[in-house]
């Protein structure tokens, strides 16, 4: 199955680096095909940790100038274009994993959260968040659907675990769904 991990391009937080290693290292283990943005940061870690294992792992990397790459990613396409980049991004996904991260990484999990409201994504894939962001996306969640600009039904496109056991079991649960998002 391929596992999608959205995270962070910058790394500041030894914590954050640390859960996302060891998420590839667990995600790897179990088999799975580690894809991401094949950058730096976050990205990079999940990618290295899921090399340790001797996983397979794939890049969907958008070309910045003066942005390092990840050495980690086994596969690897380069886009110009973000839009272009996310569409394959989240065309990969059998399942996605959000870890922290900034500007991007919310893009990436909305984009998912999106189309399974707009039912262009099956709502049975697994849609995890893990990490120190759970709370202000539980927020910012609440807040749309109290004030009427979210339906309470997206409570069910997304899962939330506290730690990388929670996470796998969530991941192992659920059935492998096929292709994510309706062409």
């Amino acid at each position: 199955m391929n596992v999608v991990v959205f995270g962070a391009s910058r790394s500041p937080n030894a914590e954050d680096r640390q859960l996302a290693f060891e998420l590839g290292i667990r995600l790897g283990a179990a088999g799975h095909v580690v894809v991401n943005g094949g950058g730096p940061g976050l990205m990079d870690e999940t990618l290295r940790g899921a090399k340790t294992v001797h996983a397979k792992t794939h890049g969907v990397r958008l070309e910045k100038q003066g942005r390092v790459h990840s050495v980690h990613a086994d596969q690897i396409e380069h886009f110009h274009k973000l839009w272009d980049r996310q569409k394959r991004l989240i065309g990969l996904g059998d399942a996605y994993i959000a870890l922290p991260g900034g500007i991007g990484t919310f893009y990436e999990l909305f984009e998912v959260l999106a189309l399974k409201n707009a039912h262009q994504m099956n709502p049975h894939i697994p849609l995890i968040l893990l990490g120190r962001q759970i709370e202000a996306v539980k927020t910012l969640l609440a807040s749309m659907i109290h004030y009427g600009y979210a339906a309470e039904k997206c409570w069910a496109f997304i899962s939330f675990a506290q730690d990388l056991d929670e996470c796998m079991d969530i991941l192992a649960r659920l059935p492998e769904t096929g292709s994510a998002v309706s062409h």
